[in-house]
């Protein structure tokens, strides 16, 4: 036991090497902060520039990012058309005051944000999917080929690979 004792004071910790990870981990968690801060604006700036531009010029692919902005508008247009046309056939009068909706209750769809997280957790669940087949596959084919190759060579690969 002392001998445990004695060989962990023996250790030198290398306090700089340590806080030069630190801040190396705090530079990479800001660059990562920036970065996703920076998609948010250039996806706003984008969508912003695509609805001033005419229909002609877009390419297909711009057309069609437009089109969950173009269905939300839709779909709450149709409600809105629903209200009225309800509305003067129940009370017989095309005399049809404006809806009492707060804003927070308008049909509005679901926004960038969420397409933008639903994005984040496809990307996060696919990497997580990768790294664990690549470990399971890659922990296999090293047991695979250690015990096959362990009666060739020249030194006992069980004990040290």
């Amino acid at each position: 036991e002392s001998i445990v004792d004695e060989q962990e004071n023996q250790k030198d910790e290398n306090i700089h090497l340590r806080r030069f990870l630190r801040v190396l981990a705090n530079f990479l968690i800001l660059c990562t902060l920036g970065g996703s801060g920076y998609l948010i604006y250039f996806v706003v700036k984008r969508s912003q520039e695509f609805a001033e531009m005419s229909q002609d010029d877009l390419s297909w692919f711009e057309k069609n990012e437009l089109e969950n902005e173009k269905s939300i508008k839709n779909a709450t247009v149709m409600a809105y058309n629903e209200y009225y046309s309800n509305y003067s056939s129940f009370y017989n009068t095309t005399d049809v005051p404006p809806p009492n909706i707060a804003p927070a209750d308008a049909i509005r769809g679901p926004c960038w944000e969420t397409a933008v997280g639903i994005e984040f957790v496809k990307l996060t669940v696919s990497d997580i999917q990768v790294n664990y087949l690549t470990i399971l596959i890659g922990d296999f084919l090293r047991a695979v080929l250690v015990r096959f190759l362990n009666y060739c060579w020249c030194w006992d690969l069980e004990a040290g690979f």
